[in-house]
């Protein structure tokens, strides 16, 4: 049940709170958790009270923000600027060192390995770094 004790900028602030320390495990990006919570926090009239989405939400039904969180994230999928896979040609073709930084540094954490070896030159794997 929703108390109206506070003010509902107060109750938008634990709102936030909240969700920032659930960030921690869900581990979303920064304009998908501002989308998250810009959707949850908008004010609406509800029995001569305004509140929020996610308080309305929560007199009707179970409001676990962690769940909420996990499927906003599964249905925003964050779109990178660069290719999932390693190509020889595209990183050339980004020039700027700094782009290619990026883009091996986006590899890495998709658990491409890059190496170097004398005969080979360098190398690029997926899986596990031994």
């Amino acid at each position: 049940m929703i108390t109206f004790a506070e003010t509902i900028e107060t109750r938008e602030l634990h709102f936030k709170q909240a969700v920032l320390w659930k960030n921690h495990e869900i581990l979303m990006d920064e304009k998908t958790l501002e989308d998250f919570m810009d959707y949850w926090t908008q004010g609406t009239t509800h029995k001569r009270q305004k509140v929020m989405l996610w308080e309305k939400r929560l007199e009707t039904s179970a409001f676990d923000i962690g769940k909420r969180m996990a499927y906003w994230k599964r249905a925003n999928p964050v779109k990178s600027e660069f290719l999932d896979h390693w190509s020889v040609g595209y990183d050339k073709k980004l020039g700027d060192t700094q782009k290619q930084m990026a883009y091996r540094k986006h590899l890495r954490g998709l658990g491409f390995i890059f190496t170097y070896s004398p005969g080979a030159g360098e190398v690029v794997t997926k899986g596990k770094q031994t």
